[in-house]
């Protein structure tokens, strides 16, 4: 078993995955699929080929030669009409009370021609009365619109009820000219409509239910909430709920300043608020937020000692940081003295530790081990044991975030990791001062990175003294891919004589709690290989004569979603998941039933 990892039932499995996690990863798998949707183009290919199957099914006479149904190409057109008039028409509707935009509209399109297949094919085949299931094909679309609607739209149902019967309605309405209802197949639609409609307000019920009955609110409603989030880069409607379910709690915060002969200072900043949960709610998009509300141009916000339990439930409580930061660079005292420097380890968790000034920076990670989220506590006894073991009164803690394997690798209190953390931390011996250090800073955010690096790009923080450099080089993302930081380092092989890198790890690029977006996955090796150089070179050719102080503090009353609540959050929806299959199951059970009824009196 790999040292510093956690055994037992709460540990890694036989796939090297830990079950405390695995919650969060299936439901990050599941809203990666919940916020996908083709491009209206390929789904209008499928529009045209199940137009054309729909029009066979319907209108095609095997007793009639080919060339004398006239019917069939005109039926075709007008079926094909009706879904492209279908997802217009959706689309210009919804977006005008709700959530829509043209890839889910053309995609709802062609879903409800495919449920649609079923029932009409079943109609072709059988005879009177059994052939006016063709009518309960064409009700089908009722269901999947009415749900999809609801859940992503906006979540009222006389609201979305005109949309709802679009498609059915049309495609009924363009039959006409070639393919008349009689008053019987009329009938059966109509109780198939509502039928149908009775099955989807069921459907939407029951999956409800769950999360109804410990928070009060419909998943669906927060869905809504989250598209408006991804599609418009807005609206934090769902951070009113995240307030709700919120903890109060005392947050750490640790800032070191480095002013320069020239030039902005360069500041340096930990804390224990999490840049989570997602998207732009509460903490995530930390880094950005900080620099608009300080107004520090280069300011390096590093991973403090946290996890999701201390997400910020609003944007505006990450503002109380910025203002507390402000507050207290006015009561900095600077020294020119810095060490270079050390390093201890224990059991595959190991601690850089270094003073800038009069400040220690502490580091910790189980790199090239997968190194996950470190806590508050353990962060907290680790600081605690390095301002000892080398006499400093300010201190701070990062987690250097910085080899992502997936569901694993993350330190909590009690862990073996957490106790080798504090003992690495209090084995740490710095070398002696130098009275003159010299200070740059560079970033590269121009180069063209993929959707898992954020704003801030890459900086790099290089210190020099006693003839040698020493670099941080921060990438503006959630984690980096395992193998990645020793790559990137080789990059830069040369240039520094010691250096690290480490992630905000920011959360902005995900689409849910526990998503999975690492640095990486998405930007190839040598982009990010490229924009490391080049911001390392830039810190180098950056280098002047500075000064660095620190000090440490807490933000008291600050709502953390807090322990426990992202676990019971993430199995909520995987819970709503499993429930969804048997509700799908019941609830088309029954609009089928229902429908049914009047065919059963005939027959």
């Amino acid at each position: 078993m790999t040292a510093g990892t956690p055994s037992g039932p709460a540990g890694p499995d036989a796939r090297g995955t830990d079950r405390r996690f695995e919650d969060e990863a299936q439901a990050a798998d599941l809203s990666a699929r919940m916020f996908w949707s083709p491009t209206p183009a390929r789904s209008t290919a499928g529009i045209a080929v199940c137009s054309a199957l729909l029009a066979i099914l319907i209108l095609y006479r095997a007793d009639v030669p080919l060339a004398r149904q006239p019917a069939l190409p005109l039926g075709y057109a007008l079926l094909l009409s009706a879904s492209f008039l279908t997802a217009l028409l959706t689309q210009a509707i919804s977006v005008r009370m709700g959530i829509m935009y043209p890839r889910r509209a053309f995609l709802l399109a062609l879903i409800g021609l495919i449920v649609a297949m079923p029932g009409v094919l079943l109609g072709a085949l059988l005879p009177w009365p059994w052939s006016t299931l063709s009518m309960v094909g064409l009700a089908t679309p009722v269901w999947i619109r009415h749900v999809t609607l609801v859940g992503t739209s906006r979540p009222r149902h006389l609201a979305n009820l005109p949309v709802t019967l679009l498609q059915t309605v049309l495609l009924a309405a363009f039959l006409q000219p070639v393919r008349p209802l009689s008053a019987m197949e009329i009938l059966v639609l109509a109780n198939s409509v509502l039928g149908f409609l009775v099955g989807a307000y069921l459907f939407l019920a029951m999956v409800s239910g769950p999360m109804r009955r410990v928070y009060g609110i419909a998943p669906y409603e927060l869905l809504v909430h989250g598209l408006e989030h991804f599609t418009r880069r807005g609206g934090l409607g769902a951070e009113a709920f995240f307030h709700s379910i919120s903890s109060r709690a005392r947050v750490w915060y640790g800032h070191i300043r480095i002013r320069r002969r020239s030039g902005d200072p360069i500041d340096i900043v930990s804390t224990a608020l999490h840049p989570g949960p997602f998207g732009l709610y509460g903490g995530s998009d930390l880094p950005a937020k900080l620099r608009r509300s300080t107004g520090w141009a280069r300011l390096m916000a590093f991973h403090g000692p946290c996890g999701h339990d201390m997400n910020p439930s609003r944007t505006e409580d990450v503002d109380r940081l910025a203002r507390a930061l402000l507050r207290g660079s006015d009561r900095i005292r600077y020294s020119r003295t810095a060490t270079p420097p050390a390093s201890a380890e224990r059991g595959g968790v190991w601690i850089r530790g270094q003073c800038i000034g009069d400040a220690l920076l502490v580091v910790c990670s189980r790199a090239p081990l997968p190194t996950d989220d470190l806590d508050y506590p353990t962060g907290m006894m680790a600081l605690a044991a390095a301002k000892r073991a080398t006499g400093r009164r300010v201190g701070l803690f990062v987690d250097a975030h910085n080899s992502l394997e997936r569901g694993t690798g993350s330190i909590l209190f009690g862990d073996d990791a957490s106790f080798r953390a504090v003992d690495a931390a209090g084995a740490l011996h710095l070398g002696p001062s130098s009275s003159f250090f010299r200070a740059g800073y560079g970033e590269e955010s121009s180069v063209g990175f993929g959707g898992d690096i954020a704003d801030a790009g890459v900086q790099a923080l290089v210190l020099e003294m006693d003839g040698r450099r020493h670099g941080y080089i921060l990438l503006d993302g959630n984690n980096l891919l395992r193998g990645h930081r020793d790559a990137l380092l080789r990059e830069i092989d040369g240039l520094l004589d010691t250096a690290e890198v480490l992630t905000t790890d920011n959360h902005v690029v995900n689409a849910t709690i526990g998503g999975y977006r690492p640095i990486g996955v998405e930007t190839p090796l040598d982009v990010l290989g490229h924009a490391v150089r080049l911001a390392v070179e830039r810190a180098i050719a950056d280098l002047d004569e500075a000064e660095a102080g620190g000090r440490e503090g807490y933000l008291r009353d600050i709502p953390v979603l807090g322990y426990g609540t992202t676990p019971k959050l993430t199995a909520m929806v995987n819970a709503t998941a499993g429930v969804t299959r048997w509700a799908t199951v019941s609830s088309i059970a029954l609009s089928v039933l229902l429908s049914l009824l009047p065919i059963v009196h005939l027959a």
